[in-house]
Order: structure tokens, then sequence, then C-alpha cells
């Protein structure tokens, strides 16, 4: 997968093979993403010699090492603390050849304390570096995972803020009403199936339950009608969000709001204020925040445009593939895109078909964020269906600026007079 990327034959990308190294319970994602960082900088500033990338055990079998050894530039002591932090770049004629974002190694060091362990470098200028990731054998998270039966849903009580139960089979709808009601005084609790909104309220009563009709192999309908017959549950108001059109039925069996995706974050905080008797608030709401959506499947160009856009007043939303990406749009209506054109599944060629076959979404802004090499025929087609290309070894905080004050203008100039 990285082979490609060795600029000539005078670089040798060597994997050891190990022997006696047991199975590593973890995040496989993020562990594949760090090393995928640190190989990768180990080609920009290796120019001859060799990358070894090796993995050992500690004598507790508690931990494992994985390092990756170049014979490269290497780093002044003075300078090894600094590359861990975002935006920063050390000043090297190899560096000045390589674009970068300086947020390849922050990304790392953030992942590997999300699975209990840390990165690490030793160095030599003129020599060469060492980066290790050091994690446990056994991430707590992972083996909950594991252990955990399929589908089953946790939920932790904030007696602060009233319970909201979100019966949602899509992941990527759950996590949009999660974010819309955030700093609200409503707490999501997310559920993708009946079971386990009928296992939650065995536990907890709700101040509303927003209910899709359409769950995968399951009947909302009924699931209404008998909750709106109990005699314990008959009270707690529901609010359906759905893309059917049959309100008259959703009424009749006891539905007590009717709204068709996608809804807006005010929306649906009006909804839950009404039928849970919260007074009306005499003051106008806050404008609406332009949103922009980030379609890539590599999680670090993902966290390499949300940094670049952390001081644009926007709200960013992710996505990992084509398909959820143009839920996620048909969801969101985003007022900007950034799109990867290589995604497994759906790719991005696909997705912009969809994108502009879609009555509600042709003509959404779509900058395209790729490293592929773009043949005059492929250029010509993306300048003629999207507004702009950015190569990944060109994306900057600068080049993203720009592309937000010329296609959002309002939301770059609310961040220069915030």
């Amino acid at each position: 997968m990285l082979k490609p990327l060795l600029a000539s034959s005078s670089v040798n990308l060597l994997f050891e093979e190990t022997e006696d190294l047991p199975t590593l319970y973890t995040d496989e994602g993020k562990v594949s993403q760090i090393l995928r960082n640190f190989i990768s900088n180990a080609l920009k500033f290796t120019e001859r010699g060799e990358i070894r990338v090796t993995a050992s055990i500690d004598a507790d079998r508690r931990n494992i090492a994985i390092a990756v050894a170049d014979t490269g530039i290497g780093i002044h002591p003075a300078d090894q603390a600094r590359i861990f932090e975002e935006f920063t770049q050390l000043d090297s004629p190899i560096q000045r050849k390589v674009k970068g974002t300086g947020l390849g190694l922050p990304l790392c060091k953030k992942l590997a304390l999300l699975l209990g362990g840390q990165v690490t470098v030793e160095s030599q200028v003129g020599s060469g570096s060492v980066f290790t990731l050091t994690i446990p054998l056994y991430h707590e998270k992972a083996m909950d995972n594991l252990l955990k039966p399929a589908g089953e849903a946790q939920w932790e009580m904030d007696p602060a803020r009233l319970p909201v139960l979100i019966v949602e089979d899509h992941p990527e709808t759950r996590l949009i009403y999660e974010k819309f009601l955030r700093t609200s005084r409503y707490q999501a609790l997310l559920s993708g199936n009946l079971r386990d909104a009928r296992r939650f309220l065995q536990q907890v009563r709700p101040a509303a339950i927003v209910l899709d009709l359409l769950l995968c192999g399951e009947d909302s309908w009924q699931w209404l009608a008998h909750l709106k017959s109990g005699e314990s549950t008959r009270e707690i108001p529901v609010l359906i969000v759905t893309t059917v059109e049959d309100r008259g039925k959703a009424f009749m069996l006891g539905a007590d709001a009717y709204q068709v995706k996608p809804i807006e974050a005010s929306v649906l905080i009006a909804e839950l204020d009404r039928l849970t008797k919260r007074p009306v608030q005499v003051e106008p709401p806050a404008p609406e925040r332009p949103r922009v959506m980030i379609i890539d499947d590599e999680e670090s160009f993902r966290y390499i445009l949300r940094k670049c856009l952390a001081n644009i007043d926007c709200d960013v939303t992710e996505s990992g593939d084509g398909m959820e990406g143009i839920r996620m749009c048909r969801e969101l209506r985003p007022d900007l895109i950034f799109l990867d054109l290589n995604m497994p599944g759906r790719s991005g060629w696909q997705f912009l078909q969809d994108l502009s076959a879609s009555e509600r979404l042709a003509g959404t802004p779509v900058v395209v964020v790729t490293s592929q090499s773009l043949s005059n025929e492929a250029r010509t087609l993306l300048e003629q269906s999207t507004q702009g290309i950015v190569m990944k070894n060109d994306l900057s905080e600068e080049a993203v600026h720009q592309v937000v004050g010329e296609l959002i203008p309002e939301a770059f100039a609310r961040h220069h007079h915030s």
C-alpha cells in the first residue's frame, strides 16, 4: 500500500517478520492511521538508505511497541517536542520541497492517547529517526465492544438535562441528532432499533421520543400504537421524523407531532420545547451557521480539514464514504462539501452523479480534495462539475480559508469580524 510512495530505488521499505506476538485487541483503524503517518513521513524525509518497521512486546507482555526507523535527515533535539504541536513544520531543504499541513504527527499523538498509549521519537541529525507507537495489548474499549452483545446500546444519564429517546436506525442520522441537541437542555439518548428502545423505556421515562417510521425490518407503526395505548407510556410525547408523508395515519395512532426529513436543528428543538411545555423564548433565534460537509475515507485528512476550518464560523460534519455522505447531505443540506475521489464502496465520482441527480442537492458547491493524479480529461470534467480542486499535498489552512471565503463568504466574514 505504501511502497508506491517511494521516491526512488535508493530507499528500501522493510517490514521485519515478527514471532511470538499475541493478538492485539485495539482499534485497528487508529493503529493503521498512525503507522501510515509514520511511514509516509519517513518516506518524505529519507533520500537514501532504508525505512524499517518492527514490532515487539514488553517483558510483562502488556504493551506492544511498533517502531518506524529511517536513515533520513533526523530532527534536532530542540525540535523533537515541537513536531507534535499542530501546524508545526521544521525548516529544511526537504521540508520546503514536500508541502504539508503540520497536522500528521499531532493526529498520531491524539490517536495514541485514545488507544491508551503514546508516541515517542528518538532522533539524531544526519543519522535518522525512530518513531514508536506504544499501546496496551488489551484496550478497554475494544474489549468492551468484543464482549458486548451486538446492537446493545448503553446510556449515561445527565441529571441536569431532559432525556429524549431517539429511535433511528441510520448511525449518521443519530449523530446529527446528537449534534443538534448537544448544547440544548435535551440529552439525546440514541437507539438504533426497537429492542433497545423497549429496554430503555423499562429503565427511564423520557421527556419525549423522536421516532423514524422506516426502521430496517421493524414495524414502527405497531410500536407507536403500542406506546400510545400503554398505561405507562401513553403520555410520553412522540415526534415522528421520517421521509414518509403519512401524517394522517401517524396522528390517528397517537403521534403528537410530525416532521418530514431533513429537519433543521431549530425546528427539532422548537418541537421538543412545545411537546415538553417549555415556555416559548421571546428572543430571536441565532442565525443558522453555514454547514460544511467533509467526505473522505481517510481519518487523517478529515482531521486536517477540521483543523483548517476550526476558526471559521461554520458547523462541520464528516462522513467516511460516499454512500453515507449522500445520505447525510440529504439530511443536512450543506452549504459546502469537501470531497475525496478515491473511497471504498461509492467513490467521489459516483457521489457527484448522485448529487447532480438529486433535486434537493443539485447545485451544492463541491471542492474536490484528492491525491489522485488527474488526466486532462478528468480535470476538465471536475472543473465543469465542481467549484474547485485542491491536491492533498497542497492542503493548508490558507487554501481552505480561500475556498470558504469564495463559496460561503458569510462564514468567512463572520470569522473575521468576530
